[in-house]
Order: structure tokens, then sequence, then C-alpha cells
């Protein structure tokens, strides 16, 4: 794994992670509206700027098309992210749907964690 993508698969994991945590403080009535529409802009912007990255072709084939598909997911989860971030407050069902796309996208993650040996553990302890 090139030093630029584990950055990126680094940068990809937290921005997840807070974005289903911000997403869940929403659905529970934990963040006030303007927080919640900020906060999710934020990370959806975040997210979004995945769209620049390609794997680096130092790794193997098969690493770059795990890479290149949860690069693909995470900008088009903070694309969306963005357009919807007015509608979640106080819509559960839209947030339900987005938490799906949270963990089809972790499943992206996973199979790149997975392939590359990246200790999650480790990740979770250092946040």
């Amino acid at each position: 794994l090139s030093v630029a993508d584990q950055k990126a698969v680094v940068k990809g994991y937290y921005l997840l992670t807070d974005l289903s945590q911000q997403l869940e403080n929403i659905k529970s009535g934990e963040l006030e509206e303007h927080d919640s529409i900020s906060n999710t802009q934020m990370l959806g912007s975040s997210m979004a700027s995945f769209n620049h990255l390609k794997a680096s072709t130092t790794n193997k084939i098969d690493g770059q098309v795990k890479l290149n598909r949860y690069y693909t997911s995470l900008k088009e989860l903070g694309v969306n992210t963005i357009a919807k971030s007015q509608n979640f407050y106080d819509n559960p069902k839209l947030i339900d749907e987005f938490l799906m796309d949270v963990d089809k996208t972790i499943n992206h993650q996973k199979e790149v964690f997975d392939y590359y040996k990246v200790d999650e553990a480790k990740l979770e302890k250092s946040k």
C-alpha cells in the first residue's frame, strides 16, 4: 500500500466513522438543526474530495481495484451527503437510508482492510 493510499484509507476510515456518528446524533436529537447541517456538509465535502484520488500504480492490480472502488464509494456518499444535508433533521427515514449507504461503503473499506491487512483496532484506538 503506497504512502498516499495509506493516508487516504485512514482519512476515509475516520470520515466514515464521523459521518455515521453524526447521523446517529441527528436521529437521536442530540444535535440542533444548524449543527446537523453544518457538520454533515463539512464531512460530505471532505468525502467528496476523494473524487480526485486514484490508487497508486505501485499497488497490485487487485489492490488498485479495491482502493478505487472504495474511493468512488466515499466520493459518491460525500456528494449525496452534501445534497441532502438540509433534509436530515427530523427525517429518520432519510438518515436510515444514508446509514445503509455508509454500511455499503464500510463493506468496501473492509475489502481494502482485509486485502492490505489494515489493523482496524489500531485505528479505532488512536482516534
